[in-house]
């Protein structure tokens, strides 16, 4: 732990299912994940106690884009840290990152996070000014600060589109161009029926 950043691999495990044909579903506080710390510092980590969990998009045709939001990542208070990619360390159904972004947490100026939207990263409904790699704010007391990690996934096959094992954040801090990796336990699950991936 380094101060209130959690950077320990998660042990409970929730779900979390929702539909979403058109819009964006706030999940501020309920998909604020635990991750786990791999690299040479611990300049970056996730807010609050820590909860695994599972981000359910059902009702999606193969190739068609859905975006997952909601993911706090706090930056060092002392070195500029500055998200590079994120990738899914294992999937199924020929699910893959298409997108990312990582932009303020939204919760600070009156917003919200976006929780899973049924639309692609670039989506006015998403609101996001740009896309790729970007800067991790520090978190603040309170749950205020902290920048939110966007992820936009699509399934290339019939069959539905898992990542069981969460995401992987990749970073890099200050001057060092070594890159680290901050594990986020939140599995993906992506398909056409009601229930992908169970």
């Amino acid at each position: 732990q380094d101060g209130d950043v959690i950077v320990a691999a998660a042990t409970s495990r929730a779900r979390f299912s929702s539909r979403f044909a058109s819009g964006t579903l706030p999940l501020a506080g309920v998909l604020l994940l635990g991750g786990c710390q791999t690299g040479p510092s611990p300049a970056l980590g996730v807010p609050g106690s820590m909860v695994a969990g599972t981000a359910t998009q059902p009702h999606v045709a193969p190739n068609r884009p859905v975006t997952f939001g909601s993911i706090i990542v706090c930056g060092s208070d002392s070195t500029p840290v500055t998200v590079t990619d994120v990738t899914l360390p294992s999937s199924t159904g020929g699910l893959r990152v298409s997108g990312f972004a990582i932009r303020p947490n939204p919760s600070g100026i009156g917003g919200a996070p976006v929780g899973m939207a049924d639309a692609p990263l670039t989506s006015p409904l998403i609101g996001v000014d740009g896309v790729g790699p970007g800067p991790a704010a520090p978190c603040e007391a309170g749950g205020a600060g902290g920048s939110e990690v966007l992820v936009e996934v699509r399934r290339a096959a019939i069959d539905d589109g898992c990542a069981a094992d969460g995401i992987d954040v990749h970073y890099v801090s200050g001057s060092d161009p070594t890159e680290a990796v901050l594990h986020i336990p939140l599995a993906l699950a992506v398909g056409e029926g009601d229930a992908p991936c169970t």
